[in-house]
């Protein structure tokens, strides 16, 4: 059996869905001896040793394979007539007359990639093998304005009768002066055609072209070379690939999709836009993994398939003990997004300080709102009592020390924070949010749940916790480790293995029910409806 991990990019600082798809491996490494591979579909020249940190910092054993779709084919043979070093780019770039390149290279110093420019704007995207043959062209950046300059470039050439030149690292070149021959135009109308209705060429100009409509196409013909018969699971962890796997046509395939997220937008009854290609079509998948039953049960009432539907949450380890408690302190690791929402925590704090003058908040994360954040501390009057420690890859350890940890976000697809934050013994006070909080926190055993955007009973329910007895606190803590018991590392390996074996067999594809049928079922009927018609 092989077994791959979808994800769209792999970044050092990177936030849950990365952190639970590298723990995942490794749990599934240890505790069944699978060694999935990592399969990624983003631009980074860095790819290596980006993996080489993250195999370090998760302590991924060498069997689990990191792959790239880019760094994929850049390590395919070089066609024996493709064009190489200067020549490559001048031949690909031949019909855009006063291109300019900007180059990105690999930890080698080798050419890995260049964005060709026309008049400033984005014309073409090209990609080199280390021997500086290209092994892939993509037009502009998939953006209007690449697309516009792609068409005015070549009016341009075809008005130039197939002027070409060759640029360097943003330096401008003549091909060839004065009179065009008849090779330079043939060249020209050739290379006019390398992306013509195409999204990704490979091996262009050569006896081994491969041309590929969208980047979907492209994706499904990554992953159908990276099947292994006679069984592949694909785990496909980011909504980007969905559409791509949904239609892989491969026998040998098993298609496992996770949500990470919540699918509706908070406050509405619309689906997120990433996640209508799956939920619209989940009779073509083979299984969709929830993190809560909360999830799964409003998966199943709006679009049915509940056989197809299983829970498996993330799974963590008790901490060792850490560092001194700090009685005062509040902690929060969270990226730092409009979606977290942790103006709230900073609000509460101002609050909570009017009971507890000591207490103060460490923040640990980095993102778009940092300086709408700090600002809002120093608007409180909290710049002293509110530090921005940053991003750090032992963040977590922030609750060793800490009396209790926030969870103010809108949404969250399980929060990786709160389960790291019992695990380490540290009590949560968190938002009820779909989904995840619930799962975990018991209110008053083991931490406090508060309706979202009530920052007067978040402030309350955290001052309340600051201000109890030593043991009562100590019990609560202990109450917050011993929940994550349920969430073993063994545990989840048991659920991962069950749904591989549930599905060595291929699940019957039905056609999806009319939306309008299927809302007629009253809701509490939809849960049995669903698996009579799982079985017809």
């Amino acid at each position: 059996m092989h077994y791959v991990i979808l994800t769209s990019r792999l970044d050092p600082d990177h936030g849950g869905l990365t952190a639970s798809l590298l723990r995942k491996s490794a749990i599934l490494n240890r505790e069944l001896g699978i060694c999935p591979q990592i399969a990624t579909f983003h631009d980074a020249a860095g790819f290596p040793e980006v993996c080489a940190d993250l195999r370090t910092r998760y302590a991924l054993p060498p069997e689990i394979e990191f792959t790239n779709i880019n760094h994929h084919y850049r390590a395919q043979p070089t066609p024996p007539d493709a064009p190489t070093g200067p020549d490559a780019l001048s031949r690909i770039c031949a019909d855009l007359p006063g291109y300019e390149a900007r180059y990105t290279y690999d930890a080698a110093g080798a050419p890995f990639a260049a964005t060709i420019t026309v008049d400033g704007q984005a014309a073409r995207r090209v990609y080199f093998r280390p021997d500086g043959s290209v092994f892939e062209v993509r037009p502009g950046d998939g953006s209007p304005k690449a697309a516009a300059a792609q068409k005015k470039a070549g009016a341009a050439a075809e008005g130039s009768n197939g002027a070409a030149n060759s640029t360097s690292d943003g330096q401008t070149g003549a091909l060839a002066a004065g009179a065009v021959s008849a090779e330079a135009k043939q060249v020209a109308a050739r290379a006019a055609q390398i992306t013509a209705g195409c999204e990704i060429v490979l091996d262009p100009l050569t006896s081994r072209e491969q041309r590929f409509k969208t980047f979907d196409g492209f994706r499904r013909h990554f992953m159908d070379e990276l099947c292994q018969g006679p069984l592949t699971y694909f785990i496909c962890e980011a909504r980007l690939l969905d559409k791509a796997l949904l239609s892989l046509e491969n026998r040998q395939a098993r298609k496992i999709f996770v949500f990470h997220s919540v699918h509706i937008r908070p406050g509405t009854d619309i689906i997120r836009v990433g996640n209508r290609a799956l939920l619209k079509n989940l009779s073509q998948a083979d299984a969709l993994v929830l993190l809560t039953g909360w999830q799964k049960q409003d998966v199943a009432d709006r679009f049915g398939y509940a056989d197809r539907l299983h829970v498996i949450p993330h799974a963590t380890q008790l901490a060792a003990a850490g560092g001194e408690r700090d009685p005062n302190k509040l902690a929060v690791v969270s990226r730092l997004n409009e979606e977290k929402n942790l103006g709230d925590s900073i609000r509460a704090l101002q609050q909570v300080r009017q009971v507890h003058p000591q207490a103060h908040l460490e923040i640990w994360g980095s993102g778009p709102e940092e300086a709408s954040l700090k600002s809002l501390a120093q608007e409180l009057d909290l710049a002293e009592a509110v530090h921005f420690a940053g991003y750090s890859k032992q963040a977590q350890q922030a609750f060793d020390t800490a009396a209790v940890s926030l969870l103010t976000s809108r949404w969250e697809g399980f929060s990786l924070t709160v389960m790291e934050s019992m695990a380490h013994g540290a009590p949560c006070v968190a938002y009820n949010t779909k989904y995840g909080p619930a799962e975990m926190i018991i209110d008053g055993v083991n931490g406090y749940l508060v309706e979202p955007g009530n920052v007067e009973q978040l402030a309350e329910r955290v001052a309340g916790l600051l201000s109890l007895p030593a043991a009562d606190w100590q019990a609560m803590s202990q109450a917050a480790a011993d929940r994550m018991r349920e969430f073993s590392e063994a545990r989840l390996a048991e659920r991962w293995q069950s749904l591989f074996e549930s599905l060595r067999q291929p699940v019957a594809v039905r056609p999806p029910l009319l939306k309008r049928a299927w809302r007629r079922v009253p809701r509490k009927l939809r849960e049995p409806v669903g698996r009579i018609l799982s079985r017809s």
